[in-house]
């Protein structure tokens, strides 16, 4: 029986529709500018965990939303760019990566999230190494929810009333938005991502509710997926972590069951059989344990 990892980091979920639904309010019908999207994710997030916020932690929440803004555009989670190692990237790509909003339709992605979100609990990263993981999924689930609230239904068109209607097109415009939830719900996990990075040690984490790291993911993660919304943000195409010398794998349980998710392996001698964990950097393939010198360490299983 397949168990249910529980993520500790919900309430950062729990504020994306929320952060959402005041950042479009704040926001003119159309045209919005991103130095007028940053100042309405500032204004919610201090509003959340700032009762009186100083100008040092208005710089400092604006500097991570900006952060996370050319992060996502630069591609920098995908690239290694941005502070993540190793045992994390299988995970990354399956996040963020061009898989996760190419391959599964709408319908498909929250089922893939949470397969994702169960296996972060049964890997062998540390608790920090899973920290942001956990806060993605979180943020993933939350913005996938909101997304399918407010894109319109095909038999109305366009919802009356939607304030996200000047940005997400006109009348025929219903199966592209319809697409783009994946895109967008990614896009919040990479500003997530971005965000904790770019939180961790700049804000005063005397909040007495959540750490700088949280409160950077949050900020992150609402500045990306409503900035792909109202200013049509991409990322630009970059390699991957890893991807001339990875390849997939089936993840399995410690019941030899199949988990129903794929993870990436790096080397070409690596296989659940092997049960490699560390790779040649020199051969690309699997060597033992205690030859760690030049070699990666990587899980599979």
């Amino acid at each position: 029986m397949k168990e249910t990892t529980f993520n500790p980091y919900g309430f950062i979920g729990d504020n994306i529709g929320p952060g959402l639904d005041a950042i479009i309010a704040g926001l003119p019908p159309t045209g919005a500018t991103v130095t007028q999207l940053v100042e309405e994710v500032y204004a919610f997030v201090s509003g959340l965990y700032y009762p009186a916020p100083s100008r040092q932690v208005e710089e400092q929440i604006k500097s991570i939303a900006y952060n996370a803004a050319n992060s996502f555009r630069g591609n920098l989670v995908m690239s290694g760019q941005a502070g993540y190692n190793e045992v994390q990237a299988p995970f990354l790509e399956m996040l963020i990566g061009p898989s996760i909003s190419n391959n599964y339709a709408s319908q498909g992605f929250l089922g893939r999230v949470d397969d994702i979100q169960d296996n972060i609990g049964i890997s062998e990263l540390t608790v920090r190494e899973q920290t942001p993981l956990y806060m993605a999924t979180s943020v993933g689930i939350a913005a996938y929810e909101y997304w399918t609230a407010n894109v319109v239904d095909p038999a109305i068109i366009i919802l009356p009333g939607n304030p996200w209607n000047g940005y997400m097109g006109v009348s025929g415009a219903w199966p592209q938005n319809l697409n783009n939830i994946p895109f967008w719900s990614a896009g919040a996990m990479n500003g997530a991502l971005a965000g904790y990075n770019a939180g961790e040690g700049s804000l005063d984490p005397i909040t007495n509710v959540a750490t700088a790291e949280a409160i950077g993911a949050l900020a992150g993660a609402l500045t990306v997926t409503a900035g792909m919304v109202t200013q049509k943000w991409v990322p630009r195409i970059t390699k991957p972590l890893h991807l001339n010398s990875e390849r997939i794998v089936n993840l399995t349980d410690i019941t030899g069951q199949a988990a129903g998710i794929k993870i990436l392996s790096i080397g070409r001698g690596c296989s659940e059989a092997t049960g490699c964990r560390r790779v040649s950097e020199r051969t690309q393939t699997c060597c033992p344990p205690d030859q760690a010198g030049g070699s990666k360490l990587i899980c599979i299983n």
